[in-house]
């Protein structure tokens, strides 16, 4: 829901700052709905079906990975930029409906949210890609008076490397459990994704 109404909100948008500012609400929607489609899939389907579930979960964002760019580029050209946000509302009608209709209730257990884990990890994120991103932009060197790009960058990885001593010594529920890297599958998909994402 969050990510329908904010791409509405994209479309209707009258200026850059209206833009960024539901750009904004729209990621946020989609960083709350992406993770819990793997989380669904894993708790309703068995053992035995899980991977023919996630292997066409895959397949899927494979194909909108690939097809998404090509066909954005031909709303854009034909529509208008807007179309690339209104194309998503009646998507994400029909998804929410198929999710109320066949997605099961799963019963819920109380957990402990790890909030120095989110604030250190999209704090060395962001200072990371940002830098990266942006480091041609200010030529790799000065941002503002004594902030640089490289100095975003080393303050990132200084940050995930925080991050990852906290997820460590963090005695309640963090928000990565490090062990879960000891599955040698876990390690490798990781591996796999990043690449993609790098690439």
């Amino acid at each position: 829901m969050v990510f329908t109404l904010a791409s509405l909100w994209c479309g209707l948008a009258g200026d850059v700052q209206t833009l960024i500012t539901a750009r904004i609400f729209q990621g946020l929607g989609a960083a709350i709905m992406t993770p819990q489609t793997m989380a669904v899939i894993t708790r309703i389907f068995p053992p035995d079906r899980r991977g023919a579930a996630m292997g066409l979960w895959g397949a899927t964002a494979g194909l909108a990975t690939l097809g998404g760019p090509i066909l954005g580029g031909l709303i854009v050209d034909s529509l208008g930029w807007e179309w690339i946000f209104f194309i998503n509302v009646p998507v994400g009608i029909v998804g929410f409906i198929l999710a109320w209709r066949f997605v099961p209730t799963l019963s819920t257990d109380p957990h402990k949210f790890d909030i120095p884990g989110v604030l250190l990890s999209a704090a060395g994120l962001f200072l990371l890609v940002f830098g990266i991103q942006e480091g041609e932009t200010y030529n790799w060197g000065t941002i503002v008076g004594p902030v640089s790009v490289w100095g975003l960058i080393i303050s990132g990885l200084l940050v995930l490397g925080a991050f990852i001593l906290w997820q460590r010594f963090n005695k309640g529920e963090p928000l990565l459990p490090l062990g879960l890297f000891r599955d040698r599958n876990f390690s490798l998909a990781n591996i796999g994704i990043t690449t993609v994402g790098f690439t």
